[in-house]
């Protein structure tokens, strides 16, 4: 039986700093870096001086694309106004994002009163491990048919990220080649959404849906798939 979770884990976080707000400060803490805006919330507004860094989980409003669709539409406005005023509180403010996505992001700000400089950070990977691999090797570890074409998405999977097209494609590259197999790593709240329309596609035996994969695991998966 799936349970309906009423407060976010993030937000019952930020309730968890408030409560030990004073152990904080007698540890020394006093420069917080966070990727979660309930966390830059709590610091930007409790009382008390903290050096803050944030970094975009990714540039636009988090709370419309969540894993609360609906409650996220009602909510997009406020949460504007106030992830704004709470950048402003903010020493560094960072995104892995290309520079063209960071000045509309800043112009958007501006708009809504806060003008602040938004720091490009560089996405970092381990080039030791996510290194190219002749998948003729690896698909045999990973269950993989060795001929077939085989394309992957790894990421969550929420509705921004236009994973029904993809699912939609592999419907077309199926006509010319059934063998086509796509592989989806990560999870999120589409997913009973996209396994519902990969069956009503007809393609359900051609979509492995993993889960979340340890970073070897998905690196061995990225190496089996012609494309990505």
């Amino acid at each position: 039986v799936e349970r309906t979770i009423l407060v976010s884990r993030t937000f019952r976080f930020a309730v968890a700093l408030a409560q030990h707000r004073r152990a904080l400060r007698e540890i020394g803490i006093e420069s917080v870096f966070s990727q979660t805006w309930a966390v830059l919330w709590f610091f930007a507004f409790w009382p008390g001086c903290w050096n803050i860094c944030y970094c975009f989980p990714g540039l636009g409003n988090s709370i419309r694309h969540g894993r609360h669709p609906v409650l996220g539409r009602i909510l997009a406005g406020p949460y504007d106004l106030i992830h704004a005023r709470a950048l402003r509180r903010a020493s560094v403010v960072l995104a892995a994002a290309s520079r063209d996505a960071i000045a509309a992001h800043q112009e958007h700000l501006r708009r809504l009163g806060t003008d602040i400089e938004i720091n490009p950070l560089p996405t970092a990977a381990d080039v030791e491990l996510f290194k190219p691999r002749r998948p003729e090797t690896v698909r045999p570890q990973r269950g993989c048919p060795a001929d077939a074409p085989i394309y992957i998405f790894v990421g969550r999977l929420t509705a921004v990220k236009g994973l029904p097209l993809i699912l939609e494609a592999l419907q077309i590259v199926r006509q010319s080649r059934p063998e086509a197999l796509l592989l989806i790593v990560g999870d999120g709240e589409e997913r009973r959404n996209l396994e519902g329309l990969a069956r009503r596609l007809g393609i359900a035996d051609a979509v492995r849906f993993l889960g979340m994969c340890p970073p070897e695991q998905v690196a061995q998966l990225i190496a089996c798939a012609d494309a990505g």
